[in-house]
């Protein structure tokens, strides 16, 4: 039996209608502008953990969960300079996406905008996902007040950034196959 602070199911959908209604344009924006960011690839085939990281940071970003979005599509370019990095025979000696970015500049993977690039997003990433000390530049709440902007725009850019760079990344991995018709 439910107590008094449990919400009953109608009233459960009734505030989920209410939300989706509320936040169904947004939503539908950040759905086109991210679309727009994927090149055509056709048919992909690859390891299942980065394709679904990749799906995961779009739908992440669409449904306004920006910290999520920038952990995923940061997991994903991750998973994608190691790929391209491998594909060349090279393997840096630390498993880390620093050490993958370094060796991404020696082997001239990328260019050094988007290297850079990159490397400011593992930055911003760092903070979620390591204890950082609280005067850490990179804290959203330093950033907050050093920007003067809300943690919220703050999070969207970084989102936005972050799902270019993987979709840039993303490009560079895809491999043109010539499929046989014989």
């Amino acid at each position: 039996m439910p107590d008094a602070l449990t919400p009953l199911p109608d009233q459960l959908i009734e505030a989920v209608t209410w939300h989706d209604e509320q936040t169904r344009a947004k939503r539908v924006d950040r759905m086109r502008w991210s679309s727009s960011l994927k090149p055509e690839a056709g048919l992909v085939f690859g390891k299942p953990e980065p394709l679904a990281v990749l799906e995961d940071a779009r739908a992440s970003f669409v449904n306004e969960y920006y910290v999520a979005a920038i952990m995923t599509a940061t997991a994903y370019i991750d998973h994608a300079l190691g790929t391209l990095l491998s594909r060349r025979k090279f393997k840096p000696q630390e498993n880390t996406l620093s050490a993958r970015i370094r060796a991404a500049r020696r082997k001239k993977i990328l260019t050094k905008d988007v290297l850079n690039r990159i490397d400011t997003l593992r930055k911003i990433r760092n903070p979620f996902a390591h204890e950082m000390p609280s005067d850490h530049p990179m804290n959203l709440g330093n950033r907050v007040q050093s920007e003067a902007r809300h943690p919220q725009a703050i999070l969207e850019d970084d989102a936005k950034e972050a799902l270019t760079l993987m979709y840039v990344v993303y490009a560079e991995t895809l491999m043109k196959v010539k499929l046989s018709t014989s």
